[in-house]
């Protein structure tokens, strides 16, 4: 035969059992194992020892591609990072169940709208803080965040500068230190605002401290007011504008041109609300006025000759206090609902 390997064994060697299958007679016998030898000159390569450094076989393979891809999984991705981000930040619904997110701003710890560009600025930076690169799911965070506050429905009241209850007054002094006036009927301090939440729109500017040896009659001299019973008034008004739980009057200061009505505005206004907006136009629908709402404690328009009905309507309101609904989109059902007084 041509093949080398093949010896003829006596006739008194064991014999294969008959199994119904037909037998390769050219086979090596050996006593640790029976190995088929095919008939020709290619010949079997020997295997590897059990014990090689080097892994061949399609199940090793495998299992070196499976180890690897599980610790690529481990690695977390950019989603992941910024859901920690999202998962450490004090979010909560104010009276209105609009979405809000408590954030440290230096000393102080700043509420703001989790809707708001504010926000979306504070998760970018905060990504590129800890993790050296820019996100690209920042919208995705901010939705995540307001999911949480909803879910959540932890409620807590959001005040801009000013809140009483009847027994105490809180007055945000927007110092960047987060001191507030906590004010009743025994006296007043300077106190840090603590859990109290308020909203400070950009254009608030902070007030001083307040001199406990002053007189509020010193304000009287600013006031270019012909009448004594006028100045009487305009005093009282800037008292009872801060108990923010009662019905309030309409200040209305009316005069000829150059008569000084808009600096008579914007001295009474800050005492108790300084803004770097002065002179504004009265809104023009129902909406904007409820923007304006929202965003001012005492908001203050200027040069008036004609203020339509449902405006008028609504100033009414504003005195006794009522809300507004309005859609999120004019495409869905979603509804808002601004109160005020």
């Amino acid at each position: 035969p041509s093949n080398p390997t093949y010896k003829p064994q006596p006739a008194s060697a064991p014999q294969p059992e008959l199994t119904g299958k037909a037998k390769n007679p050219f086979v090596t016998l050996k006593q640790d194992a029976v190995t088929e030898t095919p008939f020709g000159k290619n010949t079997p390569k020997q295997s590897a020892p059990a014990n090689s450094a080097q892994s061949n076989t399609p199940q090793q393979k495998r299992s070196s591609k499976s180890s690897n891809d599980s610790s690529d999984q481990k690695k977390p991705t950019q989603k992941d990072n910024m859901l920690a981000i999202v998962k450490g930040q004090d979010v909560f619904l104010d009276q209105d169940k609009v979405p809000y997110v408590s954030i440290v701003k230096g000393p102080s710890i700043k509420d703001i709208p989790i809707n708001s560009d504010e926000y979306e600025a504070h998760l970018m930076m905060e990504y590129v803080k800890h993790h050296g690169s820019v996100p690209s799911d920042v919208r995705d965070a901010m939705k995540l965040s307001r999911a949480f506050a909803i879910t959540n429905q932890k409620i807590l009241p959001v005040h801009t500068r000013f809140h009483f209850d009847g027994r105490t007054l809180l007055l945000d002094l927007c110092d960047g230190n987060g001191n507030i006036v906590q004010a009743d009927r025994n006296g007043w301090q300077v106190v840090h605002k603590g859990l109290n939440k308020f909203y400070q729109p950009a254009y608030m500017k902070p007030l001083p401290i307040p001199d406990k040896n002053g007189d509020i009659m010193d304000l009287l001299e600013f006031l270019s007011f012909d009448s004594p019973m006028d100045k009487v008034l305009a005093t009282i008004w800037v008292v009872t504008a801060l108990a923010s739980n009662t019905d309030r009057p309409i200040l209305l200061l009316s005069g000829t041109q150059g008569a000084g009505k808009t600096t008579a505005a914007d001295i009474l206004r800050s005492c108790i609300d300084p803004v770097s907006l002065s002179g504004l136009g009265t809104p023009s629908t129902e909406r904007d006025f409820a923007v304006t709402l929202r965003r001012q404690q005492v908001p203050s328009f200027d040069n008036l000759t004609f203020i339509k009905g449902d405006i008028q309507d609504l100033m009414a309101r504003v005195v006794t206090g009522g809300s507004i609904e309005r859609r999120k989109l004019y495409s869905d059902s979603d509804s808002v609902f601004i109160s005020f007084k």
